[in-house]
């Protein structure tokens, strides 16, 4: 059964018994509807305290939901506990002991149903303009280079403007993407051919990338840690435990690993096989040291934080990146090897080799692994295998995000026109 229903079941119980007897025309007296109610507003207050209370402590995210639905049913609560004794309290107030006239009441009544109906309907009304995007990017059908640069910094700028929380702000404008519902937590792609990696906590021989360094690397950067109820935990923190961050991997010479493209499936603590051509620094769109035996690939699903932050969703995923990328660059280190993060590569190529639709997922960063004996060479080109076709099997949410794919276009290396100004 739902958790809002188990909530409400008290609720529901008092209507029942209410309908009831005045169904068998043995109304409830006023004072014990207000008695009971008031009954049922102290447990509801106190289970709320106590559950936030226990999240505050445990940071346990199933029972914050179980607080706020518990925060729902006491404000309806209060509401009736008001209805029944605002009256009484207002008399005192007013010092006006005396019985109103006839009529009076039922007009007060009428009144303050009104007014309660008009607030509810702004409160709505305001939900629903904060649900809805009022931003809309244009994109530019042709620029300069110094157009697009300049179009790319002006929606940054607007960006950040539009999304930075102000007092004012989420009331007059408050604009959301029209987000859908969360994508799942994992991608897999059933078609890939997938190879266990070793648990983390095997020790390598050090100073060599090998399979057992690299599972150990991959799982201390977005492995699952433990679940708390249906949420499962990761190495890094994220914004909301959303997890937006997914790792690729270029292997080029990694002991124990076969040559290719490959997805780490975080929740299995696997790797699924993209493709089998030889991962050459020009298919991902940077350049590699020579020698350098494997590359790692960050990535961002966009839905999975935007479905709730909404607008604000690439500031989140980028925060979270930088708590993924540090862990693995600390990892690294901590196994005897060497992390070299790409200053610059092109987003869109390294998108078209992984098979990803940039308005979903879009790439983030580029870290070359070396081996510890190894420094940074020369760089290395060769030629560009067939690229791979953005696969809708691997993520089946294609509705195009425009605030976010915008942001990430106008923030990204690549031989395109940027965006134009909001």
């Amino acid at each position: 059964m739902p958790k809002a229903l188990w909530v409400a079941l008290p609720l529901l119980a008092l209507a029942a018994w209410a309908l009831l007897r005045v169904w068998q025309r043995r109304a409830p007296a006023r004072r014990t509807v207000n008695a009971v109610a008031s009954l049922l507003l102290a447990s509801y207050v106190l289970t709320t305290a106590g559950l936030g209370i226990f999240w505050v402590a445990n940071q346990q995210l199933p029972v914050f939901d179980w607080h706020y639905l518990f925060g729902y049913a006491t404000v309806l609560l209060v509401l009736l506990h008001l209805g029944f004794n605002l009256p009484t309290a207002w008399r005192l107030l007013a010092a006006r002991p005396a019985a109103p006239a006839p009529g009076a009441a039922p007009r007060r009544w009428l009144l303050g149903g009104v007014a309660a109906l008009a607030a509810l309907g702004g409160a709505y009304w305001l939900g629903l303009r904060h649900g809805r995007s009022e931003l809309r990017v244009p994109v530019a059908a042709s620029a300069t280079p110094g157009e697009a640069s300049a179009a790319g910094l002006a929606l940054v700028e607007r960006f950040h403007a539009h999304t930075s929380h102000t007092r004012g702000g989420l009331l007059l404008r408050a604009p959301g993407a029209g987000w859908q519902d969360a994508p799942p937590r994992f991608k897999r792609d059933p078609a890939g051919m997938r190879i266990a990696l070793p648990p983390p906590r095997e020790r390598s021989a050090g100073g060599r990338l090998d399979l057992i360094a690299l599972g150990a690397a991959l799982w201390h950067t977005a492995g699952v840690t433990e679940s708390r109820g249906p949420v499962p935990l990761r190495a890094a923190p994220s914004s909301g435990a959303l997890f937006s961050t997914e790792l690729y991997v270029a292997a080029r010479a990694v002991a124990g690993l076969a040559p290719g493209l490959w997805h780490y499936d975080a929740r299995d603590h696997a790797l699924e096989r993209l493709s089998d051509a030889p991962p050459e620094p020009a298919l991902l769109g940077a350049a590699a040291p020579a020698g350098a035996p494997a590359a790692v690939l960050a990535t961002a699903v966009f839905a999975r934080t935007g479905h709730k932050y909404r607008d604000r969703a690439y500031r989140y995923v980028l925060a979270d990146l930088g708590h993924a990328l540090e862990n693995l660059r600390v990892t690294i280190g901590a196994l005897g090897l060497q992390p070299r993060f790409a200053a610059r590569f092109d987003e869109a190529a390294a998108a078209v080799a992984l098979g990803l639709d940039e308005r979903i997922e879009g790439v983030l960063a580029w870290i070359e692994v070396q081996d510890a004996d190894v420094g940074v060479a020369a760089t290395t080109t060769g030629a560009t295998p067939a690229p791979r076709a953005p696969s809708a099997a691997r993520l089946a949410d294609d509705t195009p995000r425009e605030l976010t794919a915008a942001m990430h276009h106008a923030t990204s290396l690549r031989a395109a026109t940027a965006p134009a100004a909001l």
